[in-house]
């Protein structure tokens, strides 16, 4: 703290001089430049998945900076409507996830895929042999497309989560579902630094099924899935990402500590 004082007497002496040859916008100058140093870089949040993610990524953001510890955070919101790991020619996941590594260098990494394929542009296995969606094949071949991008976000020495998706209606919706969760289950034991988030869990009953509404946190019910019974409303997307900032908070504290200027103390 002295240190500090001592800085500023000289940097208000400087000032003084500055002031007398330059004017005003000398000083303007100087306190734009002491904030920017003293704030350091934001810490930049990477999010990359379907519509879903797509949806409550949106809302990512503002939920993070409410919180009082967080400064200033950056968040790309890279989810895509209707694309999934196992449709490349609607989108190529593995390229653009290279590519938005590169050029965002992400601090924090969040990925949310809930499955979607396609009935006519089929994944063709190493046989040639189009795969039928949904089948034991298919998964395999998920969670094959899955550790391949989870090499590359590794590589980016990012914090990476991994969101296991909202529930479904019907009983092959959570099927499917539980094949995701056991699927990012083993990628977390393979890569111990990685975190799963239980987008399930937030936007089940109090018995764990599918919930079209939920209660707020004054008891009055609001819809939470859109009427295709699949997408989030605007309260469902709130949810599912206050869930996630909630999780990724001390990731983004640490990039926080770690962006801030040596002499910032």
């Amino acid at each position: 703290m002295k240190e500090r004082r001592r800085r500023w007497y000289v940097v208000l002496g400087t000032v003084g001089i500055i002031l007398s040859i330059f004017g005003a916008a000398a000083l303007s100058f100087l306190i734009t430049r002491e904030d920017s140093e003293a704030q350091g870089e934001p810490v930049r949040v990477l999010l990359l998945g379907d519509s879903i993610m797509n949806q409550a990524g949106g809302f990512v953001e503002a939920t993070l900076e409410q919180d009082g510890e967080v400064g200033d955070v950056e968040i790309r919101n890279e989810g895509r409507n209707g694309t999934g790991l196992l449709t490349p020619d609607v989108f190529d996941w593995q390229s653009a996830a290279a590519r938005y590594v590169d050029e965002f260098r992400p601090d924090v990494i969040v990925v949310l895929f809930v499955g979607n394929y396609t009935s006519d542009d089929l994944w063709v296995n190493e046989g040639g042999v189009p795969v039928e969606g949904y089948t034991d094949e298919w998964f395999d071949a998920w969670e094959g497309q899955a550790r391949r991008l989870q090499e590359t976000m590794v590589a980016s020495g990012a914090d990476i989560y991994w969101v296991n998706p909202p529930p479904m209606l019907a009983d092959e919706g959570e099927r499917r579902v539980i094949y995701f969760r056991q699927i990012h289950r083993r990628i977390a034991e393979d890569w111990t630094d990685t975190v799963l988030i239980d987008g399930t869990d937030v936007l089940s009953d109090d018995d764990g099924n599918y919930a079209f509404e939920l209660p707020d946190e004054n008891g009055v019910f609001e819809q939470m899935r859109s009427i295709d019974s699949v997408h989030l409303t605007t309260a469902g997307s709130r949810v599912l990402a206050h869930e996630i900032s909630r999780q990724v908070r001390t990731s983004v504290l640490v990039a926080q500590l770690a962006n801030e200027p040596a002499d910032a103390e």
